[in-house]
Parts: C-alpha cells; sequence; structure tokens
C-alpha cells in the first residue's frame, strides 16, 4: 500500500509538495474494497422530483451497500474492476443515480494509465455492462493537490427513466489516508470577477471626485 503526502498549503501557493507538513498530510490508497467505503451518500432521485439517499455501510469483510426504499447498491471485493450492482424493485421511474464519496474518504479514479495523482494506481472509468446504460455519465468534484484523474462524485443520468432490475457497472475507487482533504473550490466565473472589479474601481473613482 503505497501513500503520497500531499500539502494542502503548498498547493494553493505553489511550494514543492515535499514540504508536506505530517499533522496536514494525506494520501491514496489504490486498493481498496466496498467494505473501505463506509460514509459515501448514495442518492436516488426520480421521475416524479422525489428523492432518497442512502449512507454506505460495510456489509462483510471486502463488500458494502447503500440502499433505500426499493433500491440497493452494493459492490464485492476490489473496486478497480469488480462489479458494483445497483438493483431496483420499486414502481417509480429513476431519473438518475449519484454517488458522492468524499463523505466516505473515498474518490474515483477515472483514467487506467498513465497514473496522474501519485499513488491512485491504475483507475478504472465509468463503463456499464448489464441493464440500461445512462444517458449520461458526469464526473465532477475534485480535492487540494489531486490532479484531472480524481473526481468526488459520479452522477448517472437517464434521459428516458430506469426501471431495470440491475444495472451492472464498473467505476474504480481509492481510498483517502490521513487527513481528509478540503474539496477543490469553484472558481469565479471570469465574467463575474470583471464586474466585481469594475464596480471597485468606479467607487473609487467617485470617492476622489468628492
Amino acid at each position: 500500500m503505497k501513500i503520497f503526502n500531499f500539502c494542502l498549503g503548498c498547493a494553493i501557493v505553489g511550494l514543492p509538495i515535499a514540504t508536506v507538513s505530517p499533522a496536514k498530510a494525506f494520501g491514496f490508497i489504490s486498493d481498496i474494497t466496498g467494505a473501505d467505503m463506509v460514509g459515501i451518500e448514495v442518492t436516488v432521485s426520480f421521475e416524479n422530483g422525489s428523492s432518497e439517499m442512502g449512507i454506505w455501510a460495510a456489509t462483510g469483510v471486502d463488500s458494502g451497500a447503500a440502499s433505500g426504499t426499493g433500491w440497493d447498491l452494493s459492490i464485492a471485493g476490489n473496486t478497480n474492476f469488480g462489479a458494483w450492482i445497483f438493483s431496483y424493485t420499486g414502481t417509480k421511474t429513476i431519473s438518475s443515480l449519484l454517488i458522492d464519496t468524499l463523505p466516505g474518504n473515498t474518490i474515483f479514479d477515472t483514467i487506467l494509465l498513465p497514473e496522474l495523482t501519485p499513488t491512485t494506481g491504475i483507475g478504472n472509468r465509468f463503463g456499464s455492462f448489464s441493464g440500461a446504460s445512462p444517458t449520461e455519465e458526469n464526473y465532477s468534484g475534485t480535492v487540494l493537490g489531486a490532479l484531472e484523474d480524481v473526481k468526488t462524485s459520479l452522477e448517472l443520468v437517464w434521459e428516458n427513466g430506469f426501471n431495470d432490475p440491475v444495472l451492472a457497472f464498473v467505476a474504480d475507487t481509492d481510498g483517502i489516508e490521513g487527513f481528509n482533504p478540503d474539496p477543490e473550490p469553484v472558481p469565479e466565473p471570469t465574467a463575474t470577477l470583471g464586474i466585481l472589479g469594475s464596480l471597485a474601481l468606479g467607487t473609487v473613482s467617485l470617492r476622489k471626485k468628492k
């Protein structure tokens, strides 16, 4: 198990990562199982506008699951190439399935090769092989210090709805060891920053004229 330490402050100001402080260090564990993702949040949304969230829990020595009314998402064994199983017995049509991994100290590793973020190892992007494939697979979110292969959520969207009994898919996850990193902030849109800058300059000009 390889651990690579990141320095959050260094990532922000561009200093060498080698100066990491042990008190603020975190790293990635490339090989984890379904039992290692306790706490991730799974939200199922329905076409009628309602939704339901389940919290991931360990169900065995190497397995875990989250469940709700008529649905269950689980995986057993290593997540690198293991199959996630989404079972559905409900009557409402599902519009989307959202997996938020960061609350469970876990991230998605979306690139097979090369290894971009150190110690994430071989990744595996979403791919379904049983059941109705989603219309969209949207990865989003990352953490400070990671590169583009690390994402914190995956949303599956069905344009025409999903009501199959089973969806099986692959999507690699890695664990986070040590300090739980902060999500990378969403940058302000350039246009918004420009408007704020203009307003600030206008305020200064008015003050000078008085």
